[in-house]
């Protein structure tokens, strides 16, 4: 498995996670796929193949066995990268459900993830998937002393 395909079938088990795929989910899957195919770096056909693998994979292998095999393989930036697309696919329908927390929490440990860069990396994806700011003028975001508190330290 490359590690595009490590991708697609790590946000596969996220999409599966809570039993619904949803439109917005798949729109994000194809958000973040489509690009490489419009860089010829992946044709069409491949990506349908791509996905329909990755989904059958997430129906047969355990999460936690998929993500074993596949940490050694990855490097630190290719795992953070997963879990910020796995952490934004799961706020695409508006709402974290338990079972895209189960599997955020497998991809985090077994990651081997720093909490310090996971809570700031989390902070700056909720607020940009935090819509609700331009609906809802009573939102706390939209307080004049508001500011993004993200705070990461390097150990």
């Amino acid at each position: 498995m490359t590690p595009l395909e490590m991708l697609v079938t790590a946000l596969a088990y996220l999409m599966k996670g809570d039993g619904d795929v949803s439109a917005e989910e798949r729109a994000k899957l194809l958000a973040i796929m489509n690009k490489h195919v419009g860089m010829k770096e992946v044709q069409p056909e491949q990506l349908k193949r791509m996905v329909g693998a990755a989904f059958g994979h997430a129906r047969k292998v355990p999460v936690d066995v998929f993500v074993q095999q596949v940490a050694p393989e990855l490097s630190p930036g290719q795992k953070m990268a997963i879990f910020a697309n796995l952490y934004d696919v799961s706020l695409a329908d508006g709402e974290l459900r338990g079972g895209e927390k189960v599997v955020l929490d497998t991809f985090m440990v077994s990651f081997d993830l720093d909490g310090n860069q996971v809570k700031a990396m989390k902070e700056v994806i909720l607020l940009k998937n935090d819509t609700a700011v331009f609906t809802n003028l009573g939102h706390p975001h939209n307080e004049p002393n508001f500011r993004l508190k993200v705070e990461y330290r390097r150990d």
